[in-house]
């Protein structure tokens, strides 16, 4: 794929292209709907643009959605993931399809109102910004959501430096030089708001909507926030392993220290000390220590072997573009 990097001049040329980005995940209930309204909002905007949607390995007919609209619809793309990667190997195998000038992001199921488009448009030419996030006023999550959103965001402040104030959602508009850049990453397990930080200069909020899902329940559940936490600490820090390292040298001190008073006691004093279960709990405490401490080394070292082989963030299986298939 080419890249117009061509991005000095930020005012809008009447040929310059808006691309649009939409994961989808078994949302062919709804996803039909969404394209035909981002399809809309985007005509009234005025600007030529493309709407590219990946279907990140749904299990009913999204995709079968996806192809009978790219087919009718030249101006949208559907990419077929093989399997299903995560929303963020999703986006990245979006941005990768894009061309424009300017990149939105958004969800397939219509919480990010595709009318609010326009106003995060205006807003990034106006202000002259690389990346402009979408601020929900009244969030529509269900509370644990609420709560893992903000465990992430404490996360995120730290790993990539976020200023605290700043507020994350995966509706933005992005410029083309930023998302050059974020294409070039080869991570096997992005996350791409932190690409996103990492590489753009000049970032703000915009307040936008955040409507009540159309149709269905959020796929997002405790566990896929905890395997967001772990894509997070494992692939873009060290901190972890920094923590795994002062706490081991810690007990290693408290260890020495306490076998050192026992020795002592034992020749100086000549009594044996009675203590079996103290003993079998001191032992059972250190072990599961060195076990989570090599598990801890050992995810980074799978990381590394992933990034060492060359291992992708995604496969693309089929590929719906200009109305016609693409061979992959």
């Amino acid at each position: 794929m080419t890249y117009d990097s061509n991005v000095d001049n930020l005012e809008l040329a009447p040929d310059d292209l808006i691309s649009v980005v939409i994961p989808a995940f078994n949302s062919g209930a709804f996803v039909g709907l969404t394209i035909h309204k981002v399809l809309a909002s985007m005509e009234e905007i005025g600007q030529p643009f493309e709407i590219v949607v990946v279907n990140d390995g749904s299990t009913d007919n999204t995709w079968q959605v996806l192809v009978d609209i790219a087919r009718q619809d030249v101006r949208v793309t559907a990419v077929n993931l093989l399997k299903n990667y995560g929303q963020h190997s999703a986006l990245l195998c979006g941005l990768r399809q894009t061309c424009g000038k300017f990149v939105v992001t958004l969800d397939d199921d219509l919480q990010n109102p595709p009318e609010e488009i326009n106003r995060l448009l205006q807003f990034c030419l106006e202000h002259r910004h690389d990346l402009v996030i979408g601020r929900f006023s009244s969030p529509q999550k269900a509370r644990f959501r609420q709560f893992g959103t903000g465990v992430v965001d404490k996360i995120v402040t730290r790993v990539f430096n976020k200023p605290p104030s700043l507020k994350l959602s995966t509706f933005r508009i992005i410029r083309r030089d930023v998302v050059n850049r974020v294409c070039q990453s080869s991570n096997p397990t992005p996350y791409i708001t932190g690409e996103l930080l990492f590489a753009a200069a000049s970032i703000a909020n915009i307040d936008v909507r955040h409507d009540a899902r159309i149709a269905g329940k959020s796929t997002y559940n405790p566990l896929k926030i905890l395997e967001l936490v772990r894509r997070i600490t494992f692939s873009y820090s060290t901190e972890l392993l920094r923590i795994a390292c002062r706490l081991g040298t810690l007990i290693a001190a408290i260890s020495f220290v306490i076998s050192a008073i026992l020795t002592v006691r034992e020749v100086i004093v000549s009594k044996a000390l009675p203590g079996w279960t103290s003993m079998f709990t001191a032992v059972s405490f250190f072990s599961g220590m060195i076990i989570l401490l090599l598990s801890m080394i050992g995810e980074y070292l799978s990381i590394v072997l992933q990034q060492t082989l060359g291992t992708p963030a995604y496969r693309e299986s089929s590929v719906v573009k200009n109305g016609q298939q693409v061979q992959i």
